[in-house]
């Protein structure tokens, strides 16, 4: 049963859990490079502070090790959250920037006029966020699979 102060699915997207989730799901790519740098260059130690760091952070869990096969096998899910999170990021600032970067084509989405257009890219870009949400805990979850919790 969750507590009574659970928050709506449909809110989920809007926490600030959500978005430092998503924060380390972005992070953890960069990171995990220098981890695995640090690794080779025998700095193990150094790699573990890093990732049980990010994770103690933004995630508030303890990680177990992470010894370099679970540093390895983390990095192409960590270039794909990087990429799909970072897609609709950049979904985001487009659409709600449309005024911004448009020349005023009505052919774009939205009708015939420019308000019309607006909207429509507004909307679209809100749904890019709600969507960059549900993915960045997505892909957290993933990771902290791997990291062992």
């Amino acid at each position: 049963m969750e507590p009574a102060t659970a928050v709506p699915w449909w809110r989920v997207p809007f926490t600030v859990d959500t978005w430092r989730r998503t924060l380390y799901a972005v992070l953890a790519l960069p990171l995990g490079v220098v981890s695995v740098l640090l690794i080779a260059l025998g700095r193990g130690a150094a790699a573990g502070r890093l990732q049980h760091g990010l994770a103690r952070r933004l995630l508030a869990v303890e990680p177990r090790d992470m010894p370099l096969g679970r540093a390895l096998v983390s990095l192409p899910i960590n270039v794909v959250a990087f990429v799909v999170i970072g897609y609709a990021l950049v979904g985001v600032v487009l659409n709600l920037g449309y005024p911004l970067r448009s020349g005023g084509s009505e052919a774009d989405w939205g009708g015939p006029t420019l308000a019309g257009r607006w909207a429509v890219h507004a909307l679209g870009g809100l749904l890019f966020l709600y969507a960059a949400g549900w993915i960045g805990r997505g892909f957290a979850r993933l990771q902290l699979r791997i990291l062992g919790r």
